[in-house]
């Protein structure tokens, strides 16, 4: 699905045409009030970070994580997240 901040529902979606669902359907699915994005458009070692929210169902802003916002993720060790820091704020 293909999604739009100033949307509240997918935009598109990346399917081949005979598993594409129908507008209608399309229209059925909403992201949650808070919700992260992973991007690895700057590096392969960490991905880029956001969060995005809704008001009312519809995505309303998105923020990316800084050195000041990022939080040791569950999946994450100390040491990996120390790492991450370093990269983020380009001491990496």
């Amino acid at each position: 699905m293909i999604w739009r901040q100033g949307h509240a529902a997918p935009v598109d979606q990346s399917l081949d045409e005979g598993s594409r669902l129908q507008p209608e359907d399309l229209a059925r699915h909403h992201l949650p009030a808070i919700f992260t994005i992973y991007a690895f458009c700057c590096s392969n070692r960490f991905p880029v970070e956001a969060i995005g929210r809704t008001v009312d169902g519809t995505w309303s802003s998105t923020e990316i994580v800084t050195t000041e916002r990022a939080r040791q993720r569950k999946d994450e060790t100390r040491a990996q997240f120390k790492a991450r820091l370093a990269w983020l704020s380009g001491r990496d």
